[in-house]
C-alpha cells in the first residue's frame, strides 16, 4: 500500500498540530518510513519460501554459525529480535516444516541444540539470495560514498542509544 509522503505529513502536521510539528524530526519520520517500506519488500521476498521474518532470522543465525550449523536456543535468542516464547513458537514451526531439528547437546545433557537440516540450508540460502538481490536493487542509486556515509550515520544513531 502506498503511503503518504513524509513531506505531506509534515505539511499537514504544521497546520493541525504546530506544537508537535516544532518538535518533529523529519529524519526520524523518513527512517521509520524507510524501515516500513523495506520490511514490506523483505516479507514479499521471503514469502515464496513459506517462511516468516522470525523464521528467516533463526535460519540465518543457524546458517551463519560454523558447520554443522547448530546453536543452542539461548544463542539463537541472543541474536534475534523476539521473546523467548516467540522463539519457541518459531522453532516448533521450523521443526514441523523440516527446516530444523533438535539434537542432543553432547556438552550439556540437560539441553538440546537446534540444527539446520539440509532442507533448511537450501531454504535459507535461496531466501537470503532473494533478500540480498533486493537490497542491491534498493540502494542501486546510492554511490559507494553515500552508502558508507549512511552506514556511519545509522551506526552513530544506534551507538548514541547504547551508551
Amino acid at each position: 500500500m502506498k503511503k503518504t509522503p513524509v513531506s505531506e505529513l509534515l505539511k499537514e502536521l504544521s497546520h493541525t498540530w504546530p506544537e508537535a510539528y516544532r518538535k518533529t524530526n523529519p529524519f526520524m519520520l523518513q527512517l521509520y518510513r524507510a524501515r516500513d517500506y523495506y520490511y514490506d519488500v523483505y516479507c514479499e521476498d521471503i514469502a515464496p519460501f513459506e517462511i516468516q521474518p522470525g523464521d528467516f532470522e533463526v535460519l540465518a543465525s543457524l546458517r551463519s554459525s560454523d558447520s554443522p550449523y547448530q546453536l543452542s536456543p539461548t544463542d539463537i535468542y541472543r541474536g534475534i529480535i523476539c521473546s523467548s516464547g516467540g522463539l519457541t513458537k518459531i522453532l516448533n514451526r521450523l521443526q514441523k516444516a523440516g527446516l530444523i531439528k533438535r539434537v542432543a547437546n553432547k556438552k550439556d545433557k540437560r539441553s538440546s541444540l537446534v540444527k539446520l537440516t539440509a532442507k533448511g540450508k537450501r531454504t535459507i540460502e535461496a531466501a537470503m539470495n532473494a533478500v540480498l538481490n533486493t537490497e542491491i536493487t534498493l540502494v542501486a542509486s546510492f554511490t559507494e560514498k553515500e552508502k558508507k556515509q549512511l552506514y556511519q550515520l545509522l551506526s552513530k544513531l544506534i551507538q548514541s542509544q547504547n551508551g
